[in-house]
Order: C-alpha cells, then sequence, then structure tokens
C-alpha cells in the first residue's frame, strides 16, 4: 500500500518580490506625482499668506478709522515734531495699548545720539526707538522674511538689541517731478532735503494730519496704505526688509527722510534707480504681480503692478479730482 504524504506549511503562502526595475518605477511615478503637486502647495500657501498679509492691512485701515473717530482727524503718516510714525498713534486700536503707553510724545524726538540705546529714567521720552524691540505681528508681511532693521537712523547701538521693522508704509501722494498729467502742479511737493520731497495730496503725509472730509475724490479712490517690502536696496544688495528703518520712525528733522509714508513716483514693484530720493521708494511686495493696498474708506484690493502710472498717481492724491482715479 502506497502512503501519500503531504507537507503541510503553516504561515502566509509565499509571494513573489518587486523586482529593482519596479521599484524605481515606483519611485519615478511618486516624484513625478511630488513634481505636480508642489507647485500647487506652494500656491496655495502664497495665497494664504497674501491673505494674512491684506488682513494686517484690513486691521491698520481700522485702527486708523477708529482713530479718526476718537480725535476728529486722521493721524499723521509721520509726526513732524516728535519723529513718530502713523503706526505708533494706532496702536491702542489695533489692541497693542500697552506699547503706546510707554511713549512720552512731548519729550523731543523718537531717536537722536544716545537715545539710540539704553534707557535713562530721567528723560524716557529720548529713548522711544528701544520700544522696536517689541515685534508689532500686524507691522508684518507673512511672505517677508526680514524683519530686522538695516539702516543706521533705526538700528541699535547694541547689536545683540535688534529693532523691529515695519512693511506697511502710508501713502503720501503723487510725485510731481515725476508726473505728467494735468493736476494742480503746486499742490503736490513740500521741498525738503537730501531724501527729496514731501507729497502733499496723499491721505498721510508729514505735516498736518488730515480729516476724511478732505479726501474729495471719494475714500473708496483714494489709496491710504500700502506694502513696501522690496527685495533690494538702492545699491542692488539684497535687503528684503522695508525701506530699513523701525516701526517707531516716522521722519527725520535733520535728514529729512519720510519712513512711514511714501511719495508715488514709480510703478508698483518698479526696480528702482540709484538715484532714487528715500521719500520716493516705489512701493512693492514679495507677493507675485503686485501690491496690497488699504483704502481710506477701510477696504483692501490687491493692484496689479502692470497698472499704469497715470493711473496709479490718480489713486495716491485725494483731491486732484481726475477721472482715472475710478477703480
Amino acid at each position: 500500500m502506497t502512503v501519500n504524504r503531504t507537507r503541510i506549511r503553516f504561515g502566509h503562502p509565499t509571494r513573489p518580490a518587486f523586482t529593482l526595475v519596479e521599484l524605481l518605477v515606483v519611485i519615478a511615478i511618486i516624484a513625478v506625482l511630488l513634481a505636480l503637486l508642489l507647485p500647487a502647495v506652494q500656491a496655495a500657501r502664497e495665497a494664504a499668506r497674501r491673505i494674512s498679509c491684506q488682513t494686517n492691512l484690513k486691521q491698520l485701515g481700522l485702527g486708523i478709522h477708529a482713530y479718526a473717530s476718537a480725535k476728529g482727524k486722521l493721524p499723521p503718516g509721520a509726526h513732524w515734531n516728535n519723529e513718530l510714525s502713523y503706526r505708533v498713534f494706532i496702536l491702542p486700536y489695533i489692541e497693542q495699548d500697552s506699547l503706546y503707553q510707554q511713549f512720552h510724545f512731548l519729550d523731543g524726538a523718537h531717536n537722536s545720539g544716545s537715545a539710540l540705546d539704553g534707557f535713562n529714567a530721567n528723560a524716557p521720552g529720548k529713548f522711544k526707538s528701544r520700544i522696536a524691540l517689541n515685534r508689532v505681528i500686524t507691522f508684518h508681511c507673512a511672505s517677508a522674511a526680514g524683519l530686522i532693521t538695516a539702516t543706521h537712523g533705526s538700528s541699535r547701538l547694541n547689536p545683540d538689541q535688534n529693532t523691529f521693522n515695519a512693511h506697511y508704509v502710508g501713502v503720501a501722494g503723487p510725485d510731481d517731478r515725476a508726473r505728467t498729467d494735468m493736476s494742480p502742479q503746486s499742490k503736490m511737493t513740500i521741498s525738503s532735503g537730501n531724501n527729496g520731497d514731501y507729497a502733499q495730496q496723499g491721505m498721510l503725509g508729514t505735516f498736518a494730519a488730515k480729516k476724511f472730509s478732505a479726501i474729495a475724490d471719494g475714500l473708496s479712490k483714494t489709496l491710504m496704505i500700502g506694502e513696501l517690502v522690496s527685495p533690494t536696496n538702492n545699491t542692488g544688495a539684497m535687503v528684503p526688509t522695508a525701506d530699513g528703518s523701525n516701526w517707531v520712525r516716522g521722519v527725520g528733522t535733520t535728514a529729512k527722510g519720510s519712513a512711514s509714508c511714501k511719495n508715488v513716483r514709480f510703478g508698483l514693484n518698479a526696480q528702482r534707480p540709484l538715484d532714487t530720493f528715500y521719500n520716493s521708494f516705489p512701493f512693492a511686495s514679495l507677493h507675485l504681480n503686485g501690491v496690497s493696498f488699504a483704502y481710506g474708506d477701510g477696504a483692501v484690493r490687491f493692484l496689479n503692478d502692470m497698472i499704469d502710472l497715470p493711473t496709479l498717481w490718480a489713486l495716491s492724491s485725494g483731491d486732484g479730482g481726475e477721472s482715472a482715479a475710478a477703480n
């Protein structure tokens, strides 16, 4: 009699393994899918950063409106006597009252001489720049990596105490040296020093604060605040830090450089010439194809950098009566 001996195997049945070629094909497919997906992910991230930036502008615009409601007028873009920026004046209206309470508004310039560093209990107002050691996130665009000041007039003597900058500046108005339309030239600028003139037709300038009623062109047709995050300075060096000044600084009475508001002379995201005056640095952003602005009515819009200069000049003036101001 023949005995049938059957071998019993325990566990899972054996399966053939992937070959090296099959494994490489799978890896290649995954790499292609990632390459196709990455631009979409980057675009989504940039869209989120742009929305965050526009939210900052919205908050600043609402802060200016709250200030105007309380004071009966707009804040100065840059105060001539104490040299402070509009950002300082709206601090209580953007939930930064604790910082606002540290300022002594009648104690002179915001930074001069020893005011760049240290603290003197007998003259606390002389050290206003030290308050810029505090970062205010609302002043920073999410797409910009440079958060620290870069110019000498806004830096600290102690290199370990870095003051923070800001990426949003007030619109002082059109610069008459470049303007070719028919608006009244006499209303454009007031002469200053080596840093250029000060435009006078915008909503935020360096002299007398305006009332909303002075914006004859309409608040919905007039730019109030815009981005200034430039990838290069006027020598071509990489400085992605706005104009390099700290957020406290408004204007310097000696060098007459306006740090917190700018004239509109060039197009958006323009490569500024080497001889560009500091007061007319072009509005620029790190967002693709344009720059975000808060308008006088508080609305925030993204302007394409292909916008023509006459339209941009018209939007930056509040009382020019230009038909191009419609947008």
